[in-house]
C-alpha cells in the first residue's frame, strides 16, 4: 500500500509540475477539468494494479521490473488517446497529458533502477542475515569462539561447540577455499574471536580479554562506522594482534554489473548503483535521508580505501588475496589509530608535505586517488615500487579520471594557493610525503630542506627515468641554486617550458 500510494505521488507531482510550467499555476488544470484530471488518475491507477507495477519485491528481476513499468504506462497512454479521441474537446490539454507521463516515466523507471540496483547488490546481505539466523549461537549478538564461548550479552553456555561445528557455520557465510586461506595466517583456537557484525558494541563487549585474533565475516561495505568499528577492534587486540576481515570492492561491483547484464545495461546501472551508493552518501543535505534508509550498507568501497581506512586505524597488510566476489585480508596490530578527522575524502585535498626547514606544510590538490590512499604509501612503493619518471608503478590508488587530471595538470592547480600563501616558490624539486622523503639518501634530505619546494620541478629540465637519476638531477638543481639562485630558477624554468611545449614531456 505504501507503495502504491508512492506511486501516485509520482503522477499527481508530474501533473502539477507539467502544470505548473503550462498556466503558471500548478492547481488550474485542477480547478478547471476537474473530470478530466479526475479520469486521467484512476486510470493510471486501474492500470498500475493491472500489472502490478509497484510490486518492487525483490522476487522479481529488475528487467521484468522495468518492463512492467513501460508497458504499464504505453497501456495508459493509448486509453488516455483514446479518451481524447471520443471527446473531441480541443480544449483539452494534450501537451499536459503527455508531459506528464514523460515526466511519470522518467521518475518511475529510476525509483525501479534505484530499488533494482539494492536487491541486487544486497543479494549476499540477505543471504548472511538467513545463515546468522542458523549459526549455533545464543542472545541476539552473531559470535562465538572457536571454543564455543557465547556473545557477550547471551547467558554462558553449559557445552562448548566442536571445532567441527564451527567450522561449518563459518562456511555459511564464505567458501571454504577463503577458510583456508585464512587459516594460513590466522588460528582459530580459543584466542579468536569470530564474529558476523558490523556493530563496534558486539567487539567491546565481548568478555574475554585474552584475545589474539579477530575474524569477522561481515563485510566492510555494511559498516555505519567504518573507522569506529576498526578502531574498535585495534583496542580489542593486542600489539601484534591478528584481525581478518572481507570486503566488497568498487573493481568487483562493476565487474558482476558488466557480467551479469549487457555492456550497454551493464554500464547504465553501475553509473546509478555508483551514485546512489557512492556519490550520495558524501552530499551533506542527502547523507543523512541515505543512512536513514540504507543504516550504511552496501556502501561502494575501493580496494585501495578498505586498506587505507586499515592503515589510518593502526593496522598493518599480513596478506590480501581476492577470492570468489569479494577481497579476503589479513592484518596486523601495529599501532595506534590516528583519529584524523580531515582524511582525503572530498575533490579538494590537503596533503601533508615536507617543507623548507622539515616544516611540514599542506599541500592543495585536487584529489586523484581514492580516499584514504595516502595511508598506504609505503605499503603501495614496497609492493610496487617505482617505474620511470618516479612514480609508483600500477598504482591502484589513482582513479581513472584522477589518471585524466593528472595528464592535465588540473589536479595541481590549486597548488598556487601554497605559492601565494609562501610555502613554495615558481621552481623547485617537488614537495614530499614523509614516506617518499625517507627513501632519499641522508646528505639529499637535508639539501632539500635548506629551501623551499617548487610548482614546476626540475624533472621536467633533465628528464630522468630512475631513481638514482632523479637524486642526481635534483642535487645538481639544489647545488646550482645555492651558487645562483635567479639564474637557476630561471634557465631550468625555460628549459622545462620548452620540453613540456615541445617534447611533451611529462610525469606519468
Amino acid at each position: 500500500m505504501i507503495k502504491l500510494i508512492f506511486g501516485q505521488f509520482f503522477v499527481l507531482f508530474s501533473l502539477l509540475l507539467v502544470s505548473l510550467f503550462n498556466y503558471g499555476d500548478p492547481f488550474v488544470f485542477i480547478e478547471a477539468r476537474f473530470p478530466d484530471f479526475l479520469y486521467y488518475w484512476l486510470v493510471f491507477l486501474i492500470v498500475s494494479l493491472v500489472f502490478d507495477k509497484y510490486n518492487f519485491a525483490g522476487k522479481r528481476r529488475l528487467k521484468v521490473l522495468l518492463f512492467s513499468v513501460v508497458k504499464s504506462n504505453l497501456v495508459y497512454a493509448a486509453l488516455v488517446s483514446f479518451y481524447l479521441m471520443l471527446a473531441n474537446d480541443l480544449a483539452l490539454p494534450r501537451t499536459l497529458f503527455l508531459g506528464s507521463l514523460a515526466v511519470t516515466t522518467f521518475l518511475e523507471l529510476t525509483a525501479a533502477l534505484i530499488t533494482g540496483i539494492i536487491y541486487e547488490t544486497r543479494k549476499k546481505d540477505f543471504t548472511y542475515e538467513n545463515h546468522a539466523q542458523k549459526a549455533p549461537t545464543t542472545g541476539e549478538l552473531k559470535h562465538t569462539t572457536a571454543a564455543g564461548a557465547p556473545a557477550a550479552t547471551a547467558e554462558p553456555a553449559t557445552d562448548t561447540l566442536p571445532d567441527t561445528t564451527i567450522q561449518s557455520s563459518i562456511l555459511e557465510e564464505i567458501k571454504a577455499e577463503a577458510l583456508d586461506h585464512l587459516k594460513k595466517y590466522i588460528t582459530l583456537g580459543p584466542s579468536c574471536m569470530i564474529i558476523s557484525s558490523n556493530s563496534r558494541l558486539n567487539v567491546l563487549s565481548y568478555p574475554s580479554d585474552n584475545i589474539q585474533t579477530i575474524l569477522n565475516l561481515q563485510r566492510v561495505n555494511n559498516h555505519r562506522y567504518v573507522n569506529k568499528f576498526f578502531e574498535a577492534v585495534n583496542e580489542k587486540l593486542p600489539m601484534g594482534g591478528f584481525y581478518a576481515g572481507l570486503a566488497d570492492t568498487r573493481e568487483l561491483r562493476k565487474k558482476r554489473f558488466l557480467k551479469r547484464f549487457t555492456p550497454f545495461l551493464g554500464y547504465l546501472l553501475y553509473i546509478f548503483d555508483f551514485i546512489f551508493n557512492r556519490v550520495i552518501p558524501k552530499i551533506p543535505v542527502v547523507r543523512k535521508i541515505y543512512f536513514s534508509i540504507t543504516k550504511g550498507r552496501n556502501r561502494i568501497m575501493s580496494r585501495a580505501e578498505v586498506l587505507g581506512r586499515l592503515y589510518s586505524c593502526g593496522f598493518k597488510v599480513v596478506n590480501e588475496k581476492y577470492i570468489g566476489d569479494l577481497l579476503y585480508f589479513v592484518v596486523r596490530k601495529n599501532g595506534q589509530p590516528v583519529f584524523d578527522n580531515m582524511p582525503t575524502y572530498g575533490p579538494l585535498v590537503r596533503l601533508r608535505r615536507i617543507g623548507k626547514n622539515q616544516k611540514t606544510i599542506g599541500v592543495y590538490k585536487m584529489r586523484t586517488m581514492h580516499p584514504y590512499s595516502e595511508y598506504i604509501q609505503e605499503y603501495i612503493y614496497n609492493n610496487n615500487h617505482v617505474q620511470k619518471g618516479g612514480k609508483i608503478a600500477n598504482d591502484y590508488r589513482v582513479t581513472s579520471w584522477g589518471r585524466i587530471m593528472r595528464k592535465l595538470w588540473i589536479d595541481e592547480l590549486p597548488m598556487f594557493i601554497n605559492l601565494v600563501k609562501g610555502d613554495l616558490k615558481l621552481f623547485g624539486v617537488r614537495p614530499l610525503s614523509m614516506h617518499m622523503f625517507s627513501t632519499y639518501p641522508e646528505h639529499l634530505q637535508k639539501l632539500r630542506t635548506r629551501y623551499k619546494p617548487g610548482l614546476v620541478p626540475p624533472f621536467y629540465a633533465d628528464l630522468p627515468t630512475t631513481e638514482e637519476e632523479i637524486y642526481h638531477s635534483e642535487e645538481k638543481y639544489l647545488r646550482a641554486y645555492r651558487r645562483s639562485p635567479f639564474k637557476t630558477d630561471f634557465v631550468y624554468f625555460f628549459k622545462a617550458f620548452y620540453n613540456i611545449v615541445f617534447k611533451k614531456a611529462r610525469s606519468n
